[in-house]
């Protein structure tokens, strides 16, 4: 079976360039999936971290401030920032190559764990559709905060904190489940059936 030597991506036998990162089908490799591993490795959990940061900020700028400034209801905010999420996701990894645009600038890749191709967009559609459903239940939970709390608040406030933590923890586990996962996946990596690359440097 030969891979992309570059990105790991599975060859055809009738392709001359990989559809994937453009490589020419001479630097290909007859390797097994072990191989394969050693010439594209998995994105570790700091690279996925980062790649998450950079298009967590882009999504903020773009969808979060307008609608603090619109004063938008909280819970309608919230809704509405998670389907972003979802369609941002879907769409670059389904239609752009399987990187965000953060995931872009790291040089990962979403692939998928059988074969290492291309995600098809049904199948970003699902991992987007698997993020957004654990961060939906951590944010439609709105923690009040009171300036100068009475020693009743206080307690209140306490009990929101440990409801709101609660909540949340599905979309925190999600995010962390890479950091000691043998195929460094996420959750809703493991829900469509992905897994992150990083690339390597193309010296040219």
């Amino acid at each position: 079976m030969a891979y992309c030597a570059n990105c790991g991506t599975q060859a055809q036998s009738d392709q001359k360039f990989c559809p994937i990162c453009g490589v020419s089908s001479q630097a290909y490799n007859s390797m097994d999936a072990a191989a394969s591993t050693k010439s594209a490795g998995l994105a570790n959990f700091w690279w996925r971290v980062l790649s998450f940061t950079m298009d967590s900020i882009l999504i903020g700028l773009v969808v979060g401030v307008p609608l603090r400034l619109s004063h938008q209801n909280f819970y309608l905010a919230a809704i509405i920032q998670v389907l972003a999420a979802i369609f941002y996701g879907a769409l670059f990894i389904g239609y752009g190559n399987g990187q965000t645009l953060g995931m872009r600038v790291v040089r990962v890749r979403c692939v998928r764990a059988k074969d290492r191709g291309k995600v098809e967009p049904s199948r970003a559609f699902r991992r987007a559709l698997g993020y957004g459903a654990l961060l939906l239940i951590g944010s439609l939970y709105q923690l009040h905060v009171r300036q100068h709390p009475t020693s009743q608040q206080s307690l209140e406030n306490g009990k929101q904190g440990l409801i709101y933590f609660s909540l949340a923890l599905p979309h925190y586990l999600d995010l962390l489940w890479v950091a000691w996962d043998k195929q460094n996946q996420t959750l809703h990596d493991k829900f469509a059936q992905t897994i992150v690359l990083r690339e390597p440097k193309v010296v040219m």
